[in-house]
């Protein structure tokens, strides 16, 4: 079998490389690739179960792999979201600790983090009373 490649290699008469059969010629791992998929399609043009076969497993691991790029995603979206709430958290502590040194008092302390943070007064009150 010939592998027929336009680019670099030696020239066939219709301008095309010619990079010989797999007996006696080196492939670079492009090369390599079209050999299999040639290949690959030989056989599928004798056997239609074949065929399908690889069609399904290649579909397979595409969906594999989509899965696994989806889950990848999520994971990226769940870490900025804690990594978010982390350094909120800290923002929340580091800003009753400075007000707390100003001698602040506890409803002062909690109505700024109401303003700063968009905390409910519930949860401002929390924070202020925990960390007190």
């Amino acid at each position: 079998m010939h592998i027929f490649f336009a680019g670099d290699g030696n020239t066939g008469s219709d301008g095309m490389a010619v990079y010989g059969n797999m007996g006696g010629c080196t492939l670079t791992p492009t090369e390599t690739a079209i050999q299999e998929a040639m290949e690959v399609e030989d056989v599928f043009t004798k056997d239609e179960v074949a065929k399908r076969s690889y069609e399904k497993a290649e579909k397979f691991r595409r969906d594999q792999a989509a899965q696994i790029r989806y889950a990848t995603e999520e994971g990226r979206q769940e870490g900025r979201l804690e990594g978010r709430k982390e350094g909120e958290e800290k923002g929340i502590l580091g800003t009753i600790a400075v007000l707390k040194s100003l001698n602040w008092d506890k409803k002062t302390i909690a109505l700024k983090l109401v303003e700063v943070f968009g905390l409910d007064d519930k949860a401002a009150n929390g924070y202020v009373d925990a960390n007190w």
